[in-house]
């Protein structure tokens, strides 16, 4: 019921205030470590979508939950793995939410090397996820997410080029 709500709500909602305790809630451990994967996926569509709805401007939380939060929403792009999962169209919901918003960008920012880690996390699961049987549209909303990520930097990390050049790169050749 609340998640669709929030679908239809528009970014920057002007009554977002409303939704500043759902994602207090949402930031509750007890969602990222849920026994079921449709309970995880479920909570991360509904943060995707406050994320939305707040956009540019987060409400605020400590450093450790913007965290967790973040490492949680990008866990959960490892599913876009399973093409035959039943919950693979709302996984790709997520994705394309969070391509859409951008949603990773105050990630980014988050200090004491945090968005690396986010974003290390991001690549790496994007790059597992991705299969030869995925549509160009789903592929390249992983290009995009990767894409802002990377513009958000003013240097980008060496453990990100690392990730990058390991993945451009024939290991086999150099």
């Amino acid at each position: 019921k609340n998640q669709r709500l929030l679908q239809s709500l528009p970014q920057n909602y002007e009554k977002r205030h409303f939704f500043t305790g759902l994602f207090k809630t949402l930031l509750d451990d007890f969602f990222y470590s849920h026994e079921r994967a449709d309970i995880q996926l479920y909570a991360a569509i509904c943060l995707a979508d406050v994320i939305r709805i707040y956009a540019p401007n987060l409400p605020d939380a400590s450093p450790e939950k913007m965290l967790t939060m973040f490492l949680f929403l990008a866990r959960q792009l490892l599913g876009l793995k399973k093409i035959d999962d039943t919950l693979f169209t709302r996984r790709y919901y997520l994705l394309e939410n969070l391509s859409m918003v951008q949603s990773f960008i105050p990630a980014v920012n988050l200090e004491d090397n945090r968005g690396c880690r986010i974003s290390s996390v991001v690549f790496n699961n994007l790059f597992n996820a991705v299969q030869k049987k995925h549509s160009d549209q789903l592929k390249n909303l992983m290009i995009e997410i990767i894409s802002v990520i990377l513009a958000e930097y003013e240097t980008i990390p060496f453990a990100l080029l690392e990730l990058l050049f390991a993945r451009i790169i024939d290991p086999e050749k150099v």
